[in-house]
């Protein structure tokens, strides 16, 4: 059995981590959407620098996954 401290220690850093997860999911929710509003629509942003920061919020949503 661990000592209360220690236990207290666990519990405070697993609830910490719930909620870094929970961020990270709605970060990954926002890149999401944010991409789709650029790219679709009839003021769409197009050209290099739409592709280029596609590539990038996909490569931030494959690393928050």
């Amino acid at each position: 059995m661990l000592p209360d401290l220690d236990a207290r220690a666990l519990r405070s850093g697993s609830r910490d981590l719930g909620a870094l997860a929970e961020r990270c999911r709605e970060l990954s929710t926002q890149l999401h959407r944010g991409g789709g509003a650029l790219t679709g629509g009839p003021r769409s942003w197009s050209g290099p620098a739409a592709r280029a920061s596609g590539e990038h919020a996909a490569a931030l949503v494959t690393a928050l996954g």
